[in-house]
């Protein structure tokens, strides 16, 4: 009698939980969906306005995009092309791209002018994704030059996510240093750094010097950029393992403008001033110096010049000051002129004070002018228009 009760216990729980499940089932899909499998199901999701549930019943169709069902689903996108997010033009490439990348660019490109560039660029994506080298190929085959230039950034973005970043590096060495290059490069260090600061430093130091187009003076700073973004310390300790490498040239204000933002501001100054001698580089110091404080100064109006009013006066304070003082000459100028009369430098100390007298003159020329008159300033030269231009530069040059 146990027994069979039990028996009759199970098959209970077993109906209850099929029951649970069916109902599940059809609230996940919906009255009235189609299986996930079908065309049907795929034209479903482009006509649902939820974008919830049109992610969903898309990438559930996605999963079963194939030869065989391909040409309809084509067809249905492209029927409603309209109402189709570059977003999902991607997820349909990268699920073409599964079986037939080579084929859905050059789709893509045989497509009219008014869709082409989204689908070309989203093609070229998720051929990159899969098969970089093979993306390469075909887009340097493509006969349209302005469109060849134009998804070479895809390319690279795609090919930077994935495993073959030794093939990436190698084709960045390759191009001419410039503003693309570098933004290609950028991308590079971003997707390393998500492995942690090790990988991108592991990377960055396995680049030999002679590498072609300046490859790794291009790269440290960017490098530098992103291990002080996640890791400061680690950061200030590798810049000072190549402190003397042409390869580690501008990448203090890099590392000094990630540190003041994310992490401790003081401890950066003090870092700075604790590097000594730098030589030719002195100057990048007093750059990151003073960017840092303006940063610092920015987010943090109290803090910054709570710190600055504790510190004594030192030459390698001038940076700091000179930012302090252009920062706050709209609101008490007669303040900033004495902040600006602390900085030992005599050529950065007049730089300064002409860009806090213009701010004052623009905002209150009566009463600027009659306080520079009777403080000597028109003898030096700080309401002369021409005496400098360079009045909005922050960094203490």
């Amino acid at each position: 009698m146990r027994d069979q009760a039990l028996r009759v216990a199970l098959a209970a729980l077993a109906l209850a939980a099929a029951f649970g499940l069916g109902r599940l089932t059809a609230q996940t899909r919906g009255a009235g969906d189609s299986d996930p499998g079908d065309v049907a199901s795929f034209r479903q999701a482009l006509a649902d306005e939820n974008e919830l549930t049109r992610t969903r019943r898309m990438s559930a169709f996605l999963e079963h995009l194939s030869t065989g069902n391909l040409d309809d689903a084509r067809a249905a996108l492209v029927e409603r092309q309209l109402g189709v997010s570059a977003n999902e033009v991607r997820l349909f490439m990268l699920a073409w791209a599964r079986f037939d990348a080579a084929g859905a660019f050059a789709w893509a490109l045989a497509q009219p002018a008014s869709w082409r560039p989204t689908l070309a660029k989203e093609a070229i994506y998720a051929f990159a994704f899969r098969d970089p080298q093979g993306a390469l190929r075909a887009l340097e085959s493509a006969e349209d030059a302005p469109e060849r230039e134009r998804l070479r950034g895809s390319l690279v973005a795609a090919w930077a996510r994935g495993p073959d970043k030794a093939g990436l590096q190698a084709y960045l060495s390759a191009l001419p240093p410039g503003r693309e290059r570098d933004r290609y490069l950028f991308w590079l260090v971003g997707e390393t750094a998500k492995a942690g600061p090790e990988a991108v430093i592991a990377w960055v130091d396995a680049i030999p010097d002679g590498a072609s187009n300046d490859l790794a003076r291009a790269a440290f700073p960017l490098a530098a950029g992103a291990i002080a973004n996640a890791d400061a310390a680690r950061a200030a300790a590798w810049y000072e393992s190549h402190r003397g490498d042409a390869r580690a040239a501008g990448s203090l204000e890099v590392i000094a403008r990630r540190w003041a933002t994310r992490h401790d501001p003081p401890a950066l100054f003090a870092w700075l001033e604790s590097l000594g001698d730098l030589g030719e580089r002195d100057t990048e110091r007093r750059r990151a110096f003073g960017t840092a404080f303006r940063l610092w100064h920015e987010a943090d109006r109290g803090a910054a010049s709570a710190w600055l009013r504790e510190q004594p006066s030192r030459p390698a304070l001038d940076p700091a000051l000179a930012a302090f003082a252009r920062e706050t000459a709209s609101v008490d100028p007669t303040d900033s002129f004495a902040w600006a009369d602390r900085i030992a430098d005599a050529e950065l100390r007049r730089r300064t004070r002409t860009a806090v007298a213009r701010t004052w003159l623009r905002k209150d020329p009566a009463a600027a002018r009659a306080w520079l008159a009777t403080h000597g300033a028109e003898g030096d030269g700080v309401v002369d228009a021409s005496a400098d231009t360079d009045e909005r530069d922050p960094r203490g040059r």
